[in-house]
């Protein structure tokens, strides 16, 4: 089979670790089976970056890919200086209004500077390698204005890649009218230029047409989903108590009072259960969840663990009674159900019941997952799984034939199918 060569540009890769990585290094590790190979075009990890790696994720990839990383100027020290995120232990934007300033001047994002050292990078893999197509993908939006770039400079095909929403992210800082302005225009470029574009979930497509009906041509959706040869090998964790188990981080713009409204209510209705039941936090956790857990009286029943290597996290996940999420609206698809449908465990969801989320799991699985953003309510599921479990077990039913849909192997056959296209077209 004759190889093509892609250049795929993402501002983190393993031996990064996080959601949006893992997504773009399986693309990187099956594509080779589909006859694309992957040159990765991604930023160097600072030795004092605090950011989690797994190292795991980079051995998987294997010997087909190349990659290139460089330097990545970045302005978020500024932002810190000033009272940014990291000194309030927060996700969130800073209340410190200087802070707030400053974080608004970086557009697209704080790495922008990024875009002339990878640029620069860029332009010289292009006179080492044949590049028959070019791949972006975001957060951080920066990569999407390097392809930007080289889609004038080579005319390549290029595809660019959303696994969030650009503007419409929550975390998005107030820009005054001009900067809004600006971004707004990066935007709009990217999508024009862009070949084709793909998204993670469909609510990030539905804004994007919102803007222009030239684009509904040329956006399609490409899930997150799961590594069926994840699961092999591993080991359930073994808890002492029913755990509800959140694999992720979890901070404000989620949403996530309600779960923990609902277990304060189930503590105080059936006080036995305290010594139970738990809730264990897995992944990095806002200084508002902690904030929260302590309002409601919970320490002692919600379990905080560090961010561990993914294969690591999939050993929670199995080994926990019940899998919860958290949506702030009924688009927001996150990945982690996928592995969670994978898993076969119970889900419940601070969701509307009518969420995008919802209804992709209930398709697989006909018990579905429980949902809601009523307190109440929640703590009547937590309690219903619960006595289910102790009377007839946790087994489920799922179509395997449409869960093996969002195989990430399949996901990454269809992306190459999308590649072949676009090369037939440049033809």
């Amino acid at each position: 089979m004759k190889m093509r060569n892609v250049l795929m540009i993402t501002h983190m890769f393993p031996p990064f670790s996080g959601v949006g990585v893992i997504r773009i290094a399986k693309f990187a590790r099956y594509l080779p089976h589909f006859g694309w190979r992957p040159i990765i075009l991604t930023c160097k990890r600072p030795e004092k970056i605090q950011d989690a790696t797994d190292q795991s994720l980079l051995k998987e990839i294997g010997t087909n890919v190349v990659i290139y990383r460089t330097a990545c100027p970045s302005l978020y020290s500024i932002y810190r200086f000033f009272g940014g995120r990291v000194k309030q232990g927060s996700f969130g934007l800073s209340e410190n209004p200087i802070g707030n300033f400053v974080n608004q001047m970086f557009i697209p994002d704080p790495y922008v500077g990024w875009y002339f050292t990878g640029r620069l990078k860029a332009q010289n893999i292009f006179k080492a390698h044949p590049i028959d197509l070019i791949f972006t993908t975001s957060p951080r939006e920066t990569p999407h204005l390097i392809g930007l770039s080289l889609k004038k400079r080579y005319n390549k095909p290029w595809i660019a890649d959303f696994r969030d929403p650009w503007l419409e992210k929550a975390q998005r800082p107030n820009r005054s009218k001009l900067l809004d302005y600006i971004e707004r225009y990066m935007q709009k470029s990217v999508l024009n230029y862009s070949d084709r574009i793909l998204t993670a979930w469909p609510g990030i497509g539905r804004e994007f047409k919102k803007t222009s009906a030239s684009f509904s041509d040329k956006v399609e959706v490409l899930y997150n989903g799961f590594d069926n040869d994840d699961f092999c090998d591993i080991s359930p964790v073994h808890f002492d108590t029913f755990t509800l188990l959140y694999a992720g981080s979890l901070h404000k713009a989620l949403n996530p009072e309600p779960i923990f409204s609902g277990l304060h209510r189930l503590y105080e209705k059936h006080p036995d259960l305290r010594q139970k039941i738990q809730v264990v936090l897995l992944g990095r956790q806002d200084a508002y969840v902690h904030k929260v857990v302590k309002n409601y009286g919970l320490q002692s029943e919600v379990k905080t663990i560090s961010q561990v290597a993914h294969r690591d996290s999939l050993s929670f996940v199995i080994g926990a009674n019940v899998l919860f999420f958290c949506v702030p609206d009924t688009s927001w698809v996150p990945s982690k159900i996928f592995e969670y449908m994978r898993s076969n465990k119970p889900i419940l969801a601070v969701s509307d019941s009518q969420s995008e989320a919802v209804r992709i799991i209930n398709s697989i699985r006909p018990v579905g997952c429980k949902a809601s953003r009523c307190p109440e309510t929640l703590y009547r599921y937590i309690l219903q799984i619960y006595q289910s479990s102790r009377s007839h077990g946790e087994e489920q039913t799922m179509n395997r034939e449409d869960l093996a849909l969002y195989d990430r192997k399949s996901l990454t056959a269809d992306l190459a199918r999308y590649f072949d296209e676009e090369i037939s077209k440049a033809c």
